[in-house]
């Protein structure tokens, strides 16, 4: 069997959890023997300061490469944030979502720990992102992993838990689910006859591991770790929720299994031991944060939407969320509404709430994406290398729509509207076609084969080494993609995700009213 070692030497300063900042741990050095490696790979290391499972692709990160030194590899690191993620790739592999040879929490480390990690290639489910070992794909190139030296045992407790949610259908594989008898799953989750599905019943035994784990391991937790790893599985119970909700969208009939495996589950959650985690905890868990904010989707959804209670998930936020995290969730939500379209009503009802610092902090400069603002200057690449820069379009309606290589609805979006509205405006000196790939120059000059436009009036730019770093696209906090947009003759933004832009005709009719604008 192929193996990899791995030595991780940390001295580290580790610092307490006050809210969702960006609090340090201190230098770090990391050193590799990749045995099956050929002599000139080179190893990349990514520290994501902040994340969000799912996207972490799209998100801001430090990038560390080092070469092969007597068949080790050597990276030093001044600081890590608390709340982080450290990848690990082989160069190429870090492109694409190809799964990562390790990745470790910030959180997981403290002062003095020489973490051994033995990674072996296997097939099986794979990280996207969200855990160790998680992910909704079967891949021949996942990894396994095993921990040794000290402070190893966090490790082991997190790579055993994560492990219930990545192996799926391979529970047995787990060393310490071994000593569960088989089957698994021999009763429901809730006792509840119309629960009874593999996809329901799994939770209760994960649940049930989930506990015996994180107590057989407590004595060698801080609380920052315990609280800390609680918070994330316990936000990933939130997940036992999306079935029966979903369940119940499509099969109306039968909404009292949405309401009493909803009403049982939170019974359940309330008897687990230790469940009573300091608020700061849950607040510093981006998937207890993100799956609260599903369980109050689903409830808006299914509860308020219909009845027109509340105008839109920001209110329901603001008035239902858990007062601990209402202002953490208020603000991603902004964030997330900014993203795809100005709302001023929402943003100064935000401001006049949260009082959080760093909350603040992130929301700052967001009126400044308002219809009627100046669009962003910039400087990007096209596929010569040369730099194009915003003031070559002075004086014209611009059409910009940013994408990456790996989205399917970006592809799809280009193809089915982009292209043939191009088509209609091709040769017309009034306006200009910029797509912008968040990419480095090979996934850009790849990407070409179905984005690239034909024309004079038409760019197809890409942002570089920065890729989601780019100061164009912090500017705009663009989060979701495709996002189009149209700057107008003034400079001045014109239309966002606040108007039709994704269909045809939607497009024209915006386009034909920038057109005509004095």
């Amino acid at each position: 069997m192929k193996k990899i070692y791995l030595c991780w030497l940390f001295l580290l300063a580790l610092l307490g959890i006050v809210s969702l900042s960006a609090q340090e741990v201190g230098r770090a050095s990391i050193t590799v023997e990749a045995k099956h490696y050929n002599r000139n790979d080179t190893l990349v290391l990514r520290i994501f300061r902040k994340y969000h499972f799912g996207q972490i692709h799209q998100n801001p990160y430090e990038e560390i490469r080092s070469g092969a030194k007597a068949g080790f590899y050597g990276f030093q690191i001044d600081s890590i944030p608390h709340l982080t993620r450290v990848y690990l790739w082989r160069k190429g592999e870090e492109f694409n979502n190809n799964p990562a040879m390790a990745l470790l929490d910030g959180y997981l480390l403290s002062p003095g720990d020489s973490i051994q990690i033995q990674a072996y290639p296997k097939q099986g489910w794979n990280n996207v992102g969200i855990l160790m070992t998680n992910g909704e794909k079967p891949l021949k190139d996942a990894f396994g992993l095993m921990f040794r030296g000290i402070g190893a045992e966090k490790f082991i407790v997190k790579w055993t838990v994560d492990s219930l949610w990545g192996q799926k259908y391979k529970f047995s594989d787990i060393r310490y689910v071994k000593q569960y008898p088989p089957p698994y799953y021999v009763d429901d989750l809730f006792n509840a006859r119309d629960a009874k599905s593999w996809n329901a019943r799994k939770y209760k035994f994960r649940m049930n591991v989930l506990r015996d784990a994180l107590q057989l391991y407590r004595p060698y937790l801080t609380d920052d770790v315990y609280y800390q790893l609680y918070a994330d599985y316990v936000g990933g119970f939130y997940e036992a929720l999306n079935y029966p909700f979903r369940f119940s969208l499509y099969h109306p009939e039968r909404k009292e299994i949405w309401e009493r495996t909803r009403d049982n589950f939170l019974d359940h959650y309330a008897g687990l031991e230790g469940a009573d985690i300091p608020i700061k905890y849950l607040r510093s868990s981006p998937k207890y944060m993100a799956y609260v904010s599903y369980w109050l989707d689903n409830l808006y959804s299914v509860e308020h939407r219909e009845n027109g209670i509340y105008a839109n998930k920001y209110e329901l936020i603001r008035d239902k969320a858990p007062v601990g995290l209402r202002e953490a969730l208020l603000t991603e939500e902004v964030l997330l509404m900014y993203g795809q379209r100005e709302n001023p009503q929402i943003l100064e009802d935000a401001l006049r709430i949260i009082k959080d610092p760093y909350l603040l902090l992130q929301l700052e400069g967001l009126d400044d994406l308002a219809i009627g603002k100046p669009g962003a200057t910039f400087e990007l690449f096209d596929k010569d290398g040369k730099v194009v820069a915003s003031d070559r379009f002075k004086g014209k309606v611009v059409f910009m729509d940013f994408y990456f290589l790996a989205c399917n609805n970006c592809h799809s979006y280009i193809e089915q509207t982009v292209k043939p509205v191009y088509e209609r405006y091709k040769n017309d000196e009034r306006i200009v076609f910029v797509t912008v790939a968040a990419e480095d120059r090979k996934a850009y000059l790849r990407g070409l084969e179905w984005a690239a436009l034909h024309g004079n009036n038409a760019y197809d730019l890409y942002t570089g080494a920065l890729t989601f770093k780019h100061p164009l696209i912090q500017h705009y906090r663009i989060k979701a993609y495709p996002n189009p947009m149209i700057i107008g003759k003034d400079g001045n933004i014109f239309a966002r995700s606040d108007r039709d832009l994704r269909s045809q005709q939607g497009l024209i009719a915006v386009i034909e009213e920038a057109l005509a604008q004095d």
